[in-house]
């Protein structure tokens, strides 16, 4: 079922604030089902050891189709996965 773009590694690239965590994997469980998902806390196997601010960077700048973001007031001022997020999209 899975029609992912040959160049991309992640379908769906999940991002959201910890106290949505229960929300964030619902979300991630459902679409597992048919759909590669990049969620932290399910893949940080795959960033132990890089370069952390990079790492996070890339599967929602280039390695997934789509990227979901849980919204809250405060997403994107927090330290984390969000933080780095926006700041990947800030000029250097």
């Amino acid at each position: 079922m899975t029609a992912k773009a040959p160049d991309k590694k992640y379908d769906v690239a999940i991002s959201f604030l910890v106290q949505d965590l229960t929300l964030a994997q619902a979300i991630r469980d459902k679409l597992s089902e048919g759909l590669e998902v990049f969620f932290f806390p399910h893949n940080q196997e795959e960033l132990a050891g890089t370069d952390g601010l990079e790492s996070m960077r890339t599967p929602f700048l280039h390695e997934s189709r789509v990227n979901l973001v849980l919204y809250r007031e405060k997403w994107g001022n927090t330290p984390g996965p969000e933080l780095r997020l926006q700041r990947s999209k800030r000029p250097a």
